[in-house]
């Protein structure tokens, strides 16, 4: 569903539509709200029904028909439920309908039954027997009466231009208003729809038109067919003297009819031009969600008397011409349609959805700028307020369940976040995985998350909780400077979030990109209220940008004076990971981005055989470099050098932020994962003096060597991991440079004396 903020435009009146459509959900139904109070009130509860019964019933079918009368804005309807038991000894089965009707007849298999009324809403049918679990039976409901509307306007008596206007939007549980229905989202069925209307109204419904009846009195019925599983708030009916106009969608060498409905007082060639816009719509979301999900029947669009849009099932219904209405309401049918959110609280799975797809749409149609154009989208989606969350926790108000700030836009930003946690590949890969799962049926957030950890191959608590379940988002303080050590040029980032400490402080990997736009991004994680990052900077790189291409909602982006952080680790000598053999390493360097006060006792070298190696210190302040003397040659070992958070810097007295995420890897340097007092630990090897034949480095050639020749002859990786301070070379017993089958009979002989 879409919507536009304007009061007159939200009331159902015949105003001239307008040419473009935002979300303004909160305006829209706060100026409905403030027009007729009990829309939002009276009747505003999901269906309750009996205790119990709710989910004992599967309606496989409906037959609906009604004949709208405008000469007193009545309706007198027929629906027959073909209902299959999901329990045994079923013998109650509630329905939705508002006690304004008159219900003239109920039967259950063709015989009369009993019901009685729960509440304005709900009636409960008694079925005269018990059915058996998987046992199907048929209801017909007959009733008539005056319709009274609910919700955004669930059944409408108007006019367009002087002419009646009969329409429908049921969303979110006011089917009720219109029809007799057992309004559970979850409980999708395939449906007959049959529309009686005087001359000359037209009737656009859901499905394919399967025929149109001339009836006596200047009558027309006009019926429909859905073949694909249908939610109930999803069937709909829009009558006017429409004029109607088509196209077609082609795909893959197949074809479907594209109809229009509109008035005609707006049937000009720029209205139909936008319209039929969305015919290269259905084009590109089928190459990013799939083939469209009814293309066995058909898409249509009718001009309604609602000032934004809404999604009914094949035939969507449009107050208005705008591109982003055209493509929020066609990207509801694979979201929100083909998968509808199975509670209201989970509403963001459909509007959040069809907000992103808004911008999917800028970013992927015909001629777009790319990248560009999905960075302007997003942008014009920015939510005014942050503190609600996507999630709807209060579902029985329509107000707080369609909140444009949270279940459109803030769940749009949850999308286009997860796709930058993800990457393209696996993000478009979740959504297939997502409609294969749950197509023609319901889901709920924890699906959807469940489908994402399986692209993204670890818990994604961390994600949704922050960004779906809870309310906020970061509030960036952001500072850096360029610093020159031994010669090499680096940027400091300072990043705090300053939001109240009400909401969370979120976790998110956000792009930094030095020097100019073109240039590669550095990826860096964001976790803590404050961190600090070290960038290696080229010498001509003059500026730095956070998060350049707006992958992250901000509250704000402020720029304040650097504060001092924790002292890093740049640079070790010899380098982290080094395999040396004994004698080569006399000494290790340690060089920090910033002046530290070392204590004694801050840094442990150990062998992990031959324990603590003994070693004297010093730092040279220039440098910022902490030497360590070994007192005596290094065993052949493999050494655990660990940095301990005691070093400060000089400046604020910050403890040390040593974290290193490959303890044996050059690459994770600089250390630190932007938080003051982690230790630094890495690691180096020594390995013995190379002798041909002694393959495990043990000083001999003898059979204890035997078992590491046969592994360095045919599982080099292995042999490594096994023996990761004897070089390979030992294992190269004729010493020709290379460890190969050539090597066996020399080693034989030397294992034999020969």
């Amino acid at each position: 569903m879409s919507f536009i903020p304007q009061f007159f435009i939200c009331m159902f009146l015949a105003a001239t539509p307008p040419t473009d459509s935002g979300i303004g959900a909160d305006e829209c139904a706060a100026a409905r709200s403030a027009a007729r109070p009990e829309y939002m009130w009276e009747d505003a509860q999901p269906f309750g029904g009996v205790a119990g019964v709710d989910d004992d019933t599967d309606v496989l079918h409906i037959d609906l028909e009604i004949e709208i009368f405008t000469g007193n804005n009545t309706l007198g309807g027929s629906n027959t439920l073909t209902v299959r038991s999901l329990r045994d000894d079923l013998t109650l089965m509630p329905l939705r309908l508002r006690d304004n009707f008159t219900i003239s007849s109920v039967t259950v298999d063709g015989n009369a039954a009993t019901w009685a009324r729960d509440d304005t809403t709900t009636f409960t049918i008694n079925l005269g027997r018990a059915y058996a679990n998987d046992e199907v039976f048929e209801i017909n409901v007959q009733y008539n009466g005056p319709p009274v509307s609910r919700g955004f306007g669930s059944i409408e008596f108007t006019t367009q231009n002087g002419n009646p206007l009969i329409f429908t939007l049921s969303e979110p549980y006011y089917c009720y208003t219109w029809w007799p229905a057992k309004e559970v989202n979850a409980d999708k069925f395939t449906a007959d729809l049959a529309f009686i209307a005087p001359l000359p109204l037209i009737v656009a419904s859901n499905g394919v038109l399967a025929g149109i009846d001339d009836l006596e009195n200047s009558r027309r019925r006009f019926r429909w067919t859905v073949s694909n599983p249908i939610t109930p708030y999803l069937v709909s009916f829009s009558a006017t003297n429409y004029n109607q106009f088509g196209g077609a969608f082609s795909y893959n060498n197949n074809s479907m009819p594209v109809d229009f409905y509109i008035y005609p007082a707006n049937d000009s060639t720029s209205n139909r031009n936008r319209w039929l816009a969305c015919i290269p719509m259905l084009g590109t979301f089928s190459d990013l969600y799939g083939l469209y999900p009814f293309f066995d029947e058909k898409y249509g669009i009718c001009q309604f008397g609602f000032g934004g849009g809404m999604e009914h099932q094949t035939i969507t219904g449009q107050g208005g011409f705008g591109e982003s209405l055209t493509a929020h309401e066609l990207a509801h049918q694979w979201w929100g349609d083909m998968i509808t959110c199975g509670t209201w609280g989970d509403i963001w799975l459909n509007e959040g959805f069809a907000t992103y797809s808004e911008a999917l749409w800028f970013e992927f149609k015909p001629g777009s700028t790319g990248t560009p154009a999905l960075i302007a989208a997003m942008a014009d989606r920015r939510p005014s307020a942050f503190g609600g969350s996507v999630y709807r926790y209060d579902t029985t108000s329509v107000n707080a369940i369609f909140s444009s700030n949270y279940a459109y836009r803030k769940g749009a930003w949850v999308l286009h976040m997860l796709r930058h946690v993800l990457g393209d590949e696996a993000f478009f890969g979740m959504l297939a995985d997502y409609r294969a799962t749950f197509e023609y049926s319901t889901a709920i957030t924890a699906d959807l998350q469940a489908i994402a950890e399986g692209r993204y191959g670890a818990s994604l608590d961390w994600f949704f909780q922050q960004w779906v379940y809870e309310g906020g988002a970061p509030d960036w303080a952001i500072s850096w400077r360029s610093i020159n050590v031994g010669g090499r040029r680096y940027f400091e980032l300072m990043l705090n979030q300053v939001q109240d400490l009400a909401y969370p402080t979120f976790a998110m990997p956000i792009d930094i990109v030095l020097n100019n736009a073109t240039d590669e991004p550095v990826t860096v994680w964001n976790s803590a209220r404050s961190q600090y990052y070290l960038l290696p900077a080229g010498a001509s790189t003059q500026t730095l940008d956070v998060d350049p291409f707006n992958y992250v909602l901000t509250i704000d982006r402020t720029n304040v004076g650097f504060v001092e952080g924790p002292p890093r680790i740049i640079d070790v000598i010899p380098a982290i990971g080094t395999t040396a053999q004994v004698g080569a390493i006399t000494s290790l360097d340690i060089v920090l981005h910033r002046p530290v006060d070392v204590p004694s006792n801050a840094i442990t070298v150990s062998g992990a055989n031959t324990g603590p190696a003994s070693f004297s210190s010093s730092y040279n302040a220039s440098t910022q470099t902490i030497s360590l003397t070994f007192l005596s040659a290094l065993a052949p070992d493999h050494y655990t050098v660990t940095v301990n958070p005691t070093i400060v810097s000089q400046t604020g007295g910050n403890a040390l932020d040593g974290d290193i995420a490959d303890p044996s890897n050059p690459g994770s340097l600089p250390s630190g994962d932007g938080i003051a007092g982690g230790a630094a630990v890495f690691t180096f090897h020594v390995q013995s003096a190379a002798i041909p034949g002694d393959a495990n480095c043990d000083g001999a050639v003898n059979n204890f060597d035997i078992d590491a020749f046969v592994l360095a002859l045919t599982d080099a990786t292995a042999y490594a991991t096994q023996y990761p301070t004897c070089p390979a070379s030992n294992a190269d017993a004729n010493a020709d440079g290379a460890v190969n089958n050539f090597d066996i009979d020399a080693f034989v002989a030397m294992l034999s004396g020969g």
